[in-house]
């Protein structure tokens, strides 16, 4: 089992070049904003193994995903790596005023947490796979994207530099958030969070398993880990036919079905982001 140290070690050497990649295209730039953490927590894994099932029976504890998440966010590798990463892209403003605008996260599902969701499942795959919404699942996962939050908060107010500004916009997504009491758990666009949009995937052997698992986690892209699982599953347990969920997921009249561009798993939809949008510009500190 990966501990917490060889986990940031790992994901260090991987996401690394990446952000030195993001940070290098800085130019002439009065801004820049960053968002970061969600992939050293695992949040993938905590969907997948919590909500999804993309990998069927081999998606993984759930509590095991929840509880590395919990000593990630409170590790000091985590606070130094992302102070780091802080440090490199201050490096490329040139200007006095240049800014760092930080970017949290939000909770997932509504902060009332009541019963509504309880037999509720996103889980890709049906049967004894499937997960379904529990109040104390969404509590929990909820909990993670908080004390994400409060943790790169504490970063950034540690540092007492006024070039880096976090925009906590959690608060936005008030009402808008996965499993509203009295509300379909996806309420349409009034849902600011995407769900896969793709219930009908099925990879039709273009998938390599033996090589896509350890190539999705170089690339860190969530939509070709989901479509991994999938294949393995499907290749594991070839009578299992059933076509997405098939149970009580609604796929909202003209959604598209899935393909791996274009899952945008738990990402804010747009809009979501216009309201992220008007976060920062009311932490803007040049008005």
């Amino acid at each position: 089992m990966l501990t917490v140290d060889s986990y940031l070690n790992r994901a260090e050497r991987k996401q690394r070049n990446t952000i030195d990649e993001y940070i290098n295209r800085v130019e002439n730039a009065n801004f820049a904003t960053l968002s970061m953490g969600g992939n050293d927590v695992g949040f993938f894994n905590i969907l997948n193994a919590c909500a999804y099932a993309f990998y069927g029976p081999f998606s993984g504890s759930c509590e095991e995903a929840i509880e590395f998440a919990e000593l990630v966010v409170a590790s000091d590798e985590f606070a130094t790596g992302y102070s780091a990463a802080l440090d490199l892209l201050l490096e490329k403003g040139d200007s006095p005023s240049f800014r760092v605008l930080a970017t949290g996260y939000s909770a997932f599902f509504d902060d009332a947490l009541t019963d509504d969701c309880d037999e509720y499942s996103l889980s890709y795959w049906p049967g004894w796979w499937k997960k379904t919404l529990t109040v104390d699942i969404r509590s929990r996962i909820n909990n993670i994207c908080k004390k994400l939050n409060a943790k790169i908060g504490q970063i950034i107010n540690a540092r007492s530099d006024d070039r880096v500004i976090w925009v906590d916009w959690a608060w936005r997504f008030d009402d808008h958030r996965f499993c509203q009491p009295g509300k379909p758990p996806i309420d349409g666009e009034n849902t600011w969070f995407f769900d896969v949009d793709f219930r009908e995937f099925m990879p039709n052997g273009d998938i390599d398993i033996e090589t896509c698992e350890q190539e999705a986690l170089m690339s860190g892209d969530w939509n070709e880990r989901a479509a991994c699982g999938i294949a393995i599953v499907q290749a594991k347990f070839p009578n299992e036919t059933l076509r997405g969920a098939g149970n009580d997921v609604d796929t909202q009249g003209g959604r598209r079905p899935f393909a791996p561009s274009t899952a945008r798993l738990f990402h804010p939809t747009a809009r979501g982001y216009a309201a992220i949008v008007e976060e920062i510009r009311l932490v803007w500190p040049y008005y």
